[in-house]
């Protein structure tokens, strides 16, 4: 079956292209941290690759690895977390691609604490 370029199968759905970058490493993401009820607090955004580890993210090895750990999930159950029970909300926001998958995830947690007990070393920046 041919079909004219631009146009998919019935039944199937078209795929967004993969960066060039993320056939060639385990992921490529932007990770962003924004706290929405300090209007004086800026989002802070870092860039993460993993394998081989590297961007602008302070300790990409861990994220990497918090990663790799959880099969590129970003949120996970956390088995032992104390946190405050402070209310300073903050966004955590991941887009890109982890191992030819994309990703694509929000969460707001009441604190920084929360956050990390929730997500490891990816939001730590």
């Amino acid at each position: 079956l041919l079909l004219p370029a631009g146009t998919a199968a019935a039944g199937t759905a078209a795929r967004p292209a993969l960066p060039d970058r993320a056939h060639t490493v385990g992921a490529v993401l932007r990770l962003t941290v924004s706290h929405p009820d300090h209007y004086l607090s800026g989002a802070r955004t870092v860039a993460l690759t993993c394998e081989p580890a590297a961007g602008t993210h302070p300790n990409a090895p861990a994220a990497c690895a918090d990663l790799d750990r959880t099969g590129g999930r970003i949120a996970v159950q956390p088995a032992d977390a104390v946190c405050t029970l402070e209310y300073h909300r903050v966004v955590g926001k991941a887009v890109g691609w982890w191992r030819g998958r994309l990703i694509s995830f929000q969460q707001t947690y009441p604190n920084l604490c929360a956050l990390h007990a929730h997500t490891g070393s990816v939001f730590r920046f």
